[in-house]
């Protein structure tokens, strides 16, 4: 039987390591992830394209508001 456990944390900081990511929540919790080098790679691409989403949707807005005044 495999066991899961979900976990949610207000993000506070983090820290990128060779082999590990590692969340600290407001109140200090951290959580520690083990990664290898591919799942870094990995996780920046996905970061990435997501940032490039999240600018492009925040210049549409900036613009749709620029007309509006």
């Amino acid at each position: 039987m495999k066991v899961t456990q979900n976990i949610e944390a207000q993000f506070h900081t983090l820290y990128v390591g060779y082999n590990r990511l590692e969340f600290t929540d407001q109140n200090g919790n951290e959580i520690k992830i083990m990664v290898s080098e591919d799942n870094i790679l990995d996780i920046a691409k996905k970061f990435e394209y997501n940032k490039r989403t999240i600018l492009e949707d925040r210049a549409e807005e900036a613009k749709e508001t620029e007309a509006a005044e």
